[in-house]
């Protein structure tokens, strides 16, 4: 946590003591990230009210820069606003005056898609509107007033809770080295399987966007071969660089990386070397990026045996009939492994940053790898890839990987992935924007665009009218569905005044004053969005909105808007008469003249900000904005 919101906890601390109650906000902090379970159960147990108000003071202190805004976002939630208004009498005091222009560069903080958004102007109170495109197609076009450009090869690296910049399209380079069949005389016997793994890694980073090459079966030079040039490339038009390695494995003697992987020759790589192919020194457009490197191979001879779990607790025991690993088995570690066991290792002697290697074991031990369905490691990698690259980030996904499988036997259990984090890393891995389409029948009364947690709409496209004779076609008559070329102009523009920026979106068509662009034609309102990732921040009317970012990073306001559109947000203790009129809003500019690009900003949803759209209504005011670090004029074109 930053020493400012230390110091207003610890002024404050008698207030909080007296005031807090704290099982308003367990589940809250909970959600949010704050606090686990274990922290929350340990702040519990430390007595009372107020010896659990201490207590949770204490270990909010400990936890990191974004704990202070979100406590105060979980006090608003439960009710207890005045507690949070005389905590942000501590804070920084908004300056209404407008910023100094920056160009930013999108960054994922802490959301788990990144928005290629570009800022030229001073104000902005609505999503950006050129398109984002899936990147497996070709890259997003920058907004006319953008000033995106990769990553200038002396970036730094910013710390382990922050994310590297991953919006170039392609990624990056993915080289894939798959060694199955061994030569006679390497006295390694081949690895079966191991062509389903890269064909499924292969798919996969296709799927994440990375421009992949395959290598088969090569030798201990042709390794070093390829690796050298992998690291002649240029890679400043993208953002990440990955290699994999599918092969026999050893373990060796080493100061940082351990491991070696061999060629079909029967001669090894130090993994320490093959990271330093790419290391700052050695590949320079590379520096300040990610380079990641999955070994499926062994780190040694050892076999974990795991311990006694109850049955009810059982994992898998190995040395299924179709089971091998990737180590030699030596008596000592192979008695309970099956006769059809075989290993892929033979046991030697025992200026890298932004660099993570993830082992598919522990140093010195044998992987397991399973001739008909490939490595236990690949397939559950990618099968996490696959079900949580949009969401998560590539360290949460990677200590998933730890979860072993279910099995019969309570004797035996296996590490599935073992990552080594020789390096902060915080990279989202994502398969880029997905667009959502709603279509809704005229007949039917509400339109609805939603987005998950942690993101809000940006509206693409909008029709209301009718362009083919299928949609909304039954029990309609030929007539009503014959013509296909009527649209309202200017639909799209409602639409986004009315939902881009929101989380949740409803409507009717009443929100085109009764336009009918053609009469007696059933029409249909088809809306396609993207989630865009966003602090979406409600506040309610007289209470402070705060927004803040990281360290090094400054607010860009994609949206605000100061009114009522619903009848369940800020509605305790309201009488009906004030939140009864949900037409009332209006899109406001005064957010991003105050807070644009500036680290932190604290503003008050009021008529006195504000104006009153509504008399009478009990309003409050919605922002969307994202957290960027500001691009220096050297890193302009």
């Amino acid at each position: 946590m930053e020493e400012l919101h230390k110091n207003i906890l610890q002024q404050n601390r008698t207030n909080i003591v007296i005031s807090l109650d704290p099982s308003g906000v367990y589940d809250a902090l909970f959600q949010k990230g704050v606090f686990t379970q274990d922290m929350i159960d340990e702040i519990k147990s430390s007595g009372t009210r107020r010896d659990q108000a201490r207590q949770l003071v204490r270990d909010l202190e400990t936890r990191g820069s974004r704990a202070f805004p979100l406590f105060l976002e979980s006090l608003r939630e439960s009710g207890q606003q005045g507690l949070v208004e005389i905590l942000l009498n501590g804070a920084p005091t908004v300056q209404l005056q407008p910023a100094v222009p920056t160009v930013v560069r999108p960054i994922v903080q802490p959301l788990p898609i990144n928005s290629p958004v570009g800022i030229g102007k001073q104000s902005q109170d609505i999503v950006p509107s050129y398109p984002v495109e899936r990147p497996n197609k070709s890259p997003s076009p920058t907004p006319d007033n953008g000033h995106l450009k990769p990553r200038p090869p002396d970036r730094t690296r910013r710390d382990s809770l922050q994310c590297y910049k991953m919006d170039s399209s392609p990624c990056g380079n993915c080289l894939i080295i798959n060694n199955a069949e061994f030569l006679p005389g390497s006295e390694l016997s081949n690895r079966k399987g191991s062509n389903i793994d890269c064909d499924k890694l292969k798919r996969r980073f296709v799927a994440l966007n990375f421009n992949v090459e395959v290598k088969t079966n090569l030798k201990q030079k042709q390794i070093i071969h390829e690796l050298s040039a992998l690291s002649r490339k240029d890679h400043t038009q993208y953002d990440c660089c990955v290699v994999i390695m599918l092969s026999h494995g050893t373990e060796v003697s080493h100061s940082r990386f351990p491991g070696a992987v061999y060629g079909v020759d029967g001669q090894f790589v130090k993994v320490q070397n093959i990271t330093n192919y790419l290391n700052g020194q050695n590949c320079p457009s590379l520096q300040g990026k990610p380079k990641l490197f999955f070994i499926q191979a062994c780190g040694g001879d050892e076999t974990d045996i795991g311990f006694e779990v109850s049955p009810e607790e059982a994992h898998p025991s190995v040395g299924g009939e179709d089971d091998q690993t990737d180590a030699i088995p030596t008596s000592s570690s192979s008695d309970s492994l099956s006769a059809s066991d075989e290993v892929d290792a033979r046991t030697s002697l025992p200026t890298s940053s932004d660099i993570l290697v993830s082992y598919s074991t522990f140093p010195g031990y044998v992987s397991w790898r399973d001739t008909r369905a490939g490595s236990w490691y690949v397939e559950t990698l990618d099968r996490i890839l696959e079900e949580n690259a949009a969401t998560d980030d590539l360290v949460t996904m990677l200590m998933m990987c730890f979860y072993p499988p279910k099995s019969e036997s309570s004797n035996t259990m296996i590490f599935f992935c073992t990552t080594l984090f020789l390096a902060s890393i915080c990279l989202l891995v994502h398969e880029g924007f997905s667009k959502e389409t709603v279509t809704t029948c005229e007949e039917n009364t509400v339109h609805r665009l939603s987005c998950d947690l942690d993101s809000v709409i940006k509206v693409e496209t909008s029709l209301y009218g009718r362009e083919d004779s299928v949609t909304c076609s039954e029990g309609k008559s030929p007539a009503e569905v014959s013509t296909t070329d009527c649209s309202l102009v200017g639909a799209a523009d409602a639409v986004k005044k009315r939902c881009n920026g929101k989380k949740v979106c409803e409507l009717s068509t009443d929100v085109f004053g009764g336009s009918n662009p053609c009469r007696g034609t059933a029409k249909y309102l088809k809306t396609t969005y993207t989630c865009l990732p966003a602090f979406h921040r409600v506040t309610c009317e007289h209470s402070l909105s705060y927004l803040h970012c990281d360290e090094g990073q400054v607010i860009v306001i994609y949206g605000a808007d100061y009114g009522r559109r619903d009848q369940i947000t800020c509605v305790y203790e309201r009488p009906a008469s004030q939140i009864q009129n949900t037409a009332c809003y209006s899109p406001t500019s005064k957010v991003a003249e105050s807070c644009q690009e500036k680290n932190s900003c604290i503003i008050k949803a009021s008529n006195s900000e504000f104006g009153d759209p509504c008399v009478g209504v009990y309003k409050y005011l919605e922002v969307a904005y994202a957290c960027q670090y500001p691009v220096t004029p050297d890193d302009q074109v």
